[in-house]
């Protein structure tokens, strides 16, 4: 691999380049070049992608910030390319043969996609079959290109940790995991599906939706609105226009959406939602000193949630999203808490479920259950759901 200490100066520029055009490859699911040649690209310069991308978001140096200017200025005009072609018909979409529901946004990292997934299908699920469609991403599943329909036996390794905890929580409800999503739509179907929700679905424009979810956290708009790798956007404003319900979550009432609703969606006719993530399992670490890790977007949210039940996080281990503990890293942290007073060990559900089993830990561990609330305009709320239930009869 090469890493950006081993760069030379005239291979930098191109580098930069590349990270852009992966980037691009990567969110958009391009299929101009063969896959070999960009799995040799990704592999060379996907560290320094990472790098580049970590610099950006701390803005250690002007010249950088110039340099990601530029890449960003090029990201934004690929989605916008991109974005035209689906609009005027140049790129194919595919109907699905049940009615799908896309839950996504334009923000990368954590908005809250998957509690308002299994919200919107444990609703769903009184008036029909629900089917879920996840990438899984990062898992072996989404590598080999397959197709699985989620159950107990199949590890969230092989399906990805969040298409395996949806599939935990939602008995009711279908899961399916595998990057093409149209081939999970047409296998829903034939498995007796009545509607698919298409987890994080808004960049897979290559499936038709007939209704378009756009989640956001209420602290994105606090943030610079820069693409990537610049920024945390992953696509256009505009295609807010496309949206049939916009979620602002972590939104603790009315009063606070409708200071949200004037300032940033002045012109915007689309119903907007409030909503807010809850530990329902809190109680049990409610004023105990704890240990967490977990490998979550943002983890912030989750501390700034813990620290609603007034807490006392004694200890740390903290990794990327969709990152995986060792059976021995959690022994050798939990050890570490014992001796900083900690009297519970803590983490999501998401890294629960890949917690190598039989574990022998110094200390008992609480998964939190995370559930979601719904804050601000939940009349509105209702009539999307009775919306939603409307297409699935008329089908």
């Amino acid at each position: 691999m090469l890493y950006p200490s081993k760069l030379k100066n005239w291979q930098k520029p191109f580098t930069i380049f590349f990270t852009f055009l992966i980037n691009c490859i990567d969110h958009m699911q391009l299929r101009i070049w063969p896959a070999s040649l960009i799995k040799r690209l990704k592999r060379r310069y996907w560290p320094f992608a990472n790098f580049l991308v970590y610099l950006g978001m701390n803005k250690t140096s002007p010249l950088l910030e110039k340099l990601l200017f530029i890449a960003s200025l090029g990201y934004h005009r690929a989605i916008a390319l991109r974005n035209y072609g689906y609009d005027k018909g140049i790129f194919a979409q595919k109907q699905a043969p049940l009615p799908i529901v896309s839950v996504g946004n334009i923000v990368a990292g954590g908005a809250g996609k998957t509690p308002v997934v299994a919200r919107l299908a444990k609703e769903l699920a009184a008036f029909g079959k629900i089917a879920i469609l996840s990438r899984g991403y990062r898992s072996q599943n989404e590598k080999s290109g397959r197709i699985l329909q989620v159950n107990r036996q199949i590890s969230p390794a092989v399906c990805g940790d969040e298409p395996y905890l949806l599939h935990l929580k939602l008995p009711e409800a279908m899961v399916f995991s595998g990057k093409s999503r149209t081939q999970s739509a047409n296998l829903a179907f034939e498995a007796g599906a009545n509607l698919a929700i298409l987890d994080d679905g808004m960049q897979h424009r290559k499936l038709k939706r007939d209704f378009e979810i756009v989640v956001f956290d209420r602290i994105d708009f606090s943030q610079p609105h820069h693409f990537l790798p610049r920024g945390y956007l992953r696509d256009s404003f505009d295609r807010l226009k496309e949206a049939n319900l916009i979620i602002v979550n972590r939104v603790s009432s009315e009063e606070e959406l409708e200071k949200i609703k004037k300032e940033f969606f002045k012109e915007s006719r689309c119903p907007i939602v409030g909503t807010f993530p809850k530990i329902a399992n809190g109680e049990w670490i409610k004023g105990k000193k704890i240990a967490l890790f977990c490998g979550i977007g943002r983890p912030q949210r989750l501390l700034d949630l813990l620290s609603e039940w007034k807490v006392d996080l004694v200890h740390r281990m903290l990794i990327k999203d969709h990152g995986s503990f060792s059976g021995e890293q959690i022994f050798a942290f939990s050890e570490e808490a014992v001796k900083k007073g900690a009297e519970y060990l803590v983490c999501t559900q998401k890294d629960w479920v890949k917690l190598p089993s039989k574990l022998q830990l110094a200390l008992p561990l609480i998964a939190l259950e995370m559930d979601l609330e719904v804050t601000a305009n939940e009349k509105k709320w209702n009539e999307f759901i009775f919306l939603i239930k409307e297409k699935m009869e008329k089908k």
